[in-house]
């Protein structure tokens, strides 16, 4: 393409994408669809259609916005690292945003994929981003206002989710399954194994040795890895209460999202199969898309049309919702 009309679509795109972060400026899209969220302190960022929300949460049953942050495009996913706050921006590509003042967050560059970024897990000055049908795509950010791809992997269907533990990286590829990857240089990623027995992968989550999948209709999964060239070997399964969507795991507890609207609390013990020790569902019925579980064990859950829902997960077998509240009846009758 000649140089200055590549510029001025450039320009163009730049020029549309943020609107003012005041949070007075309302999203007027309908419906709202929320789709992940990432909790820092007591703040919680909300990856929204059109834009990227900020919520303070430190009063779980009264939450409050801080500030909104327009965009051309929906946002699917969100990571926070220290003060920056890395978008998956679908059709966008990534945004990273400056998040160090929670009221005013400030866009600062942007890298288009050509696919659609779904999740993006950050190691250093390394992005590693699903794609979609892109493939898994990874970026350089070490000169931060001039972001790089550095690699491209193809893959044999979407992907939609990753996770990276050290050096490994596992992307779900729907269904195609699972496979891992040696990131040590990421300019240069290794496949390590693939789990292709699975036809409905959603999300991954990888921990040390083990890796936990949620496979839709199939349920979770976890495997035990073993020392390369291996395959991996299946210790434990999760039947769903709906298809599983998305999974949740800190420190000896793994949160299963159904994807309709609610989800199961699994205790892992370290040298047993995992089990399910409780459930909860939100009131009016709201669909569940990511969330994220603090040290305070509160599980803050994006839902699809309502923002966010908060569930207290002190007591695991016993979870409560803490935000929205259910709505009460009040029944009178007439003399």
């Amino acid at each position: 393409m000649p140089r200055f009309p590549r510029l001025a679509a450039t320009l163009f795109v730049l020029v549309g994408l943020v609107a003012p972060t005041a949070a007075q400026q309302r999203n007027d899209l309908a419906p709202v669809r929320c789709h992940d969220v990432a909790i820092r302190n007591g703040d919680a960022f909300l990856a929204q259609t059109a834009g990227l929300r900020v919520l303070d949460v430190t009063d779980p049953v009264r939450p409050r916005e801080r500030a909104y942050m327009r965009l051309s495009g929906s946002v699917l996913g969100v990571t926070l690292v220290g003060d920056r706050a890395y978008l998956a921006a679908g059709s966008l590509g990534l945004l990273i945003v400056d998040v160090s003042e929670p009221d005013k967050p400030k866009y600062l560059v942007r890298l288009d994929t050509e696919g659609s970024v779904h999740r993006i897990a950050i190691r250093g000055t390394t992005a590693f981003l699903a794609d979609d049908v892109q493939g898994l795509r990874i970026a350089d950010l070490s000169d931060e206002q001039r972001p790089r791809i550095m690699a491209t992997v193809p893959t044999r269907s979407a992907v939609r989710a990753l996770s990276l533990d050290g050096e490994r990286l596992a992307i779900a590829e729907g269904t195609a399954g699972v496979r891992l990857f040696d990131v040590s240089r990421p300019s240069a990623p290794r496949e390590l194994v693939i789990i292709s027995s699975l036809d409905d992968v959603r999300d991954v989550v990888l921990r040390g040795e083990r890796l936990f999948v949620a496979a839709g209709h199939q349920g979770v999964r976890l495997f035990e890895l073993g020392p390369p060239g291996t395959r991996p070997r299946e210790i434990g399964s999760i039947p769903p209460l709906s298809d599983a969507h998305g999974l949740i795991v800190r420190d000896d507890l793994m949160v299963i999202l159904n994807g309709t609207s609610g989800g199961q609390i699994v205790e892992i013990p370290p040298d047993e199969a995992p089990g399910v020790i409780g459930d909860f569902r939100l009131p009016q019925s709201l669909p569940v898309g990511r969330g994220r579980l603090g040290p305070d064990r509160r599980l803050v859950v994006a839902t699809d049309i309502g923002g966010v829902a908060i569930v207290d997960l002190r007591i695991p077998a016993t979870p409560e919702v803490i935000y929205p509240r259910a709505r009460k009846m009040k029944v009178t009758f007439d003399d």
